[in-house]
């Protein structure tokens, strides 16, 4: 039995409503509360940063300090989420309210995007449960309204899956460039998401016919990469030219890849003996000190180099404990709680009287999405017609994100913002 237009459209338009007033009302719980100004860790980083970038930007030891290392040296946190916010200031103003209006409103343009995405990979009546659950889950609604990037690269993501729907369905060139920039914006963001270029651009040109006869689309494939890293280029000659260092987005790789692997690592903390418990604002004062140790001033690549160097040497030589910290770093990711380091999200849920009534409980998500992936990868039983195959190899390369994206996160640590993004994915 069919479903009726008008019904779809009036069951989406609650679930937005039902969104909308969800979010308004965290938003008047949320800024009466000190963390809505009194920001610390990366919070603080990101707000200061992108307010550091404002012309005419009020200053205090803090933020000089930061408008000189802007200045001198490369990014040392991805700059995508930075511009994000710097962008809203100058729009809205440099108000803490305005970023998170912002992004509460992009928490509901990802309800709209897994809306229209699973309505085309598989059925209407699967695409408004799937909005739903993104309307209502309460990890979402908790990071709009903090100064992290979660929703900003929730969004990418979901973009980065709508442009791959448009280029499957209409392989141009300009189909191909707008899903390398929009994969550029989520590297811009995580650039652990660039080893998800393999599996995308093998898809691509495995996956995406252009024309009958059905043959493989090279140059589709080649236009995604080219498009992708012609879009990150500008932050890499950026970084060469403000510090002469050749850093492709950020310089934070080898802090956090000896954070999860070192004699003390737990596989969530970001700390170690070399490097204490720090915070992002401590990075210069820290390549100081390990430039001492080295014998000689170490730029922010060189300790970034250094300490990747360190963390390789420790797996060489405890190799059995690598491993049991890898596989326990993959039982966080994929664990029933989200891991607290830098926030408790859980004891932020249960202080709040919005968001400990929201439904939300990831070994559900993890159990459908394992029998779904199952069912997914399970042999045809008799021939598909072409539409079926074409939904069939988007949700398999879903699948291969989602792979990817996980595997990238097992050399460092596991973070509580990490796995949210990946939740339309698993729906």
């Amino acid at each position: 039995m069919k479903m009726p237009r008008h019904f779809e459209r009036l069951f989406l338009l609650l679930v937005l409503l039902l969104g909308a007033l969800v979010r308004i009302l965290y938003f008047e719980e949320l800024k009466d509360r000190p963390q809505f100004t009194l920001l610390h860790l990366d919070g603080k980083y990101h707000d200061q940063m992108a307010r550091a970038g404002m012309p005419g930007a009020q200053t205090n030891a803090e933020s000089a300090q930061l408008r000189n290392q802007y200045a001198r040296h490369p990014y040392f946190r991805p700059p995508g989420y930075i511009y994000f916010l710097g962008g809203v200031y100058r729009l809205l103003g440099p108000r803490y309210a305005a970023p998170r209006l912002v992004q509460f409103g992009l928490g509901l343009l990802n309800v709209f995007l897994a809306w229209w995405l699973y309505r085309r990979i598989f059925s209407k009546r699967y695409a408004l449960l799937a909005a739903l659950f993104a309307s209502l889950y309460w990890i979402f609604v908790y990071y709009e309204g903090t100064l992290y990037e979660t929703t900003w690269f929730t969004s990418l993501l979901l973009l980065l899956a709508v442009s791959l729907v448009h280029l499957q369905r209409n392989p141009t060139w300009r189909t191909a460039l707008l899903a390398g920039v929009v994969f550029a914006a989520g590297v811009l963001t995580r650039p652990n998401l660039l080893a998800c270029a393999v599996p995308i651009a093998g898809w691509i040109w495995l996956a995406v016919r252009p024309a009958p006869p059905a043959r493989r689309w090279v140059a589709g494939a080649w236009i995604f990469l080219a498009a992708a890293f012609a879009a990150i280029s500008p932050v890499t000659v950026r970084n060469y030219l403000c510090s002469g260092e050749r850093v492709l987005v950020s310089a934070n790789a080898g802090i956090n890849l000896y954070a999860g692997n070192n004699e003390k690592s737990d596989g969530y903390s970001p700390g170690g003996p070399l490097i204490g418990f720090w915070d992002c604002f401590d990075y210069a004062s820290l390549c100081a000190r390990i430039g001492q140790q080295a014998g000689r001033p170490l730029t922010y690549s060189e300790t970034s180099a250094y300490l990747s160097r360190e963390a390789l040497h420790f797996a060489l030589r405890h190799p059995v404990r690598t491993l049991a910290l890898t596989g326990k770093k993959a039982l966080l990711f994929w664990g029933p709680k989200e891991v607290g380091n830098e926030e408790e999200e859980e004891l932020e849920r249960s202080d709040s009287r919005v968001l400990s009534r929201l439904p939300g409980r990831f070994p559900i998500v993890a159990a459908l999405f394992a029998a779904g992936a199952i069912l997914c990868l399970l042999p045809a039983r008799h021939r598909l017609a072409a539409n079926r195959l074409e939904q069939r190899s988007l949700a398999i390369l879903l699948l291969w994100i989602v792979l990817f994206y996980f595997l990238t996160y097992l050399p460092f640590i596991v973070a509580p913002p990490y796995r949210p993004p990946l939740i339309p994915y698993l729906l």
